[in-house]
């Protein structure tokens, strides 16, 4: 018996809670560790390198397939760390380390880091 290859569902997105224990095993737990994305935070030293573009991308693309997820060309999968929903990498940006979504992004304010200084120096 064979079984057809499914095609991509088209999703750009899928929330977490839509992963069986499986997919969420196998994408969280091997795929986003090794690259070093696991849980919406980006490490210093993934096991492939952030240098080894080529067996990044061929992992990301592995990865969206298994799950149906549709990534923009030279896009690596991403988790957010807000939502936690696993994400096409060209809707994600890093701040200090932490990964968040384009709906995220928008929810978290950024607010320019607190000086103490200014208080000192205003008159």
């Amino acid at each position: 018996m064979t079984t057809a290859i499914a095609p991509t569902i088209g999703r750009r997105r899928i929330p977490r809670d839509e992963l069986t224990r499986l997919q969420t095993k196998f994408v969280i737990d091997h795929v986003l560790t090794r690259l070093g994305t696991a849980d919406g935070l980006s490490e210093d030293r993934p096991a492939v390198p952030y240098a080894d573009r080529a067996e990044r991308l061929c992992l990301s693309t592995l990865a969206a397939w298994a799950l149906g997820l549709t990534l923009t060309e030279n896009a690596e999968i991403a988790q957010c760390y807000e939502c936690t929903d696993i994400v096409d990498g060209a809707l994600v940006e890093e701040d200090a380390g932490i990964i968040r979504c384009d709906r995220c992004l928008h929810d978290h304010a950024v607010t320019p880091s607190y000086n103490p200084w200014t208080d000192f120096y205003r008159s």
